[in-house]
């Protein structure tokens, strides 16, 4: 039980961020938006089982 609770903490505190890099091409499509500073945008990424 002491075991499952140190992982469960470990697994709790740990952060799960990503960092990308992205070109803003709203200059080439039209169907493009543009980023803005601050925006969220939505990044899909295979290996982090992000969909």
């Amino acid at each position: 039980m002491t075991k499952a609770q140190a992982k469960l903490q470990e697994l709790i505190d740990k952060t799960v961020s990503i960092e990308v890099g992205a070109a803003d091409l709203h200059n080439l499509d039209v169907n493009i938006d543009a980023f803005r500073v601050g925006e969220y945008v939505r990044v899909i990424s295979k290996p982090h089982r992000f969909r």
